[in-house]
C-alpha cells in the first residue's frame, strides 16, 4: 500500500507532538517560563553584557534589567525573577529580576 507523502509527514508530526506532550507531563515545571525562581548568591564581575550572580548552586546567572538598585559586586543577595526566554546577555541563565534583596551571611 502506498501513502501520499503528506499523509506520512502528518503521521510523523502527530507522533512527535504526542511524544513531546508526554515528556512535558513527565517533567512538570520544565519549560514553565512564567514561574518565578529564587536564587541566592554573590554578585560577581563575570558578566560581560549584564550584571552576574554566582548562585549558591554554583551556576552563573545574568540579570536584567541592569539596575541592581544600589547592590554591587561582592554583595550577597537573593534574586526573585523569571527565566528569560531570549537574552542579549549571552552567558549563564538570564533572570528577569522582579525583586533583589540583601542576604545576611
Amino acid at each position: 500500500m502506498r501513502y501520499p507523502m503528506k499523509t506520512l509527514l502528518s503521521i510523523l508530526l502527530l507522533a512527535l507532538a504526542l511524544t513531546g506532550a508526554a515528556a512535558a507531563q513527565d517533567n512538570p515545571g520544565q519549560g514553565d517560563e512564567n514561574r518565578s525562581v529564587r536564587v541566592v548568591g554573590v554578585l560577581t564581575d563575570e558578566g560581560v553584557e549584564c550584571p552576574a550572580l554566582r548562585g549558591d548552586d554554583g551556576q552563573l546567572y545574568t540579570l536584567t534589567p541592569r539596575d541592581l538598585q544600589g547592590f554591587q559586586v561582592g554583595d550577597r543577595v537573593a534574586v526573585v525573577g523569571k527565566k528569560a526566554e531570549i537574552s542579549f546577555c549571552n552567558q549563564g541563565t538570564t533572570l528577569e529580576v522582579q525583586k533583589i534583596t540583601a542576604v545576611k551571611e
